[in-house]
């Protein structure tokens, strides 16, 4: 799969929280990002189907 870099900010206490985690699972922050990610798509897109969250129009 092609990758693209992307820089983001994030509050001090969330990047400690990902270094405990990435450090307990020896992942990269990138790895656990990545995971963090594909979850959340799965539960919104399941949230999405069942009508428990509904579509913004853009």
């Amino acid at each position: 799969m092609r990758r693209k870099v992307i820089s983001l900010s994030l509050p001090a206490p969330l990047v400690e929280r990902i270094e405990k985690i990435r450090q307990a699972e020896s992942q990269t922050r990138s790895e656990l990002i990545r995971a963090a990610l594909r979850l959340y798509f799965k539960n919104f897109e399941k949230e999405v189907k069942s009508g428990a969250r509904k579509r913004k129009r853009v």
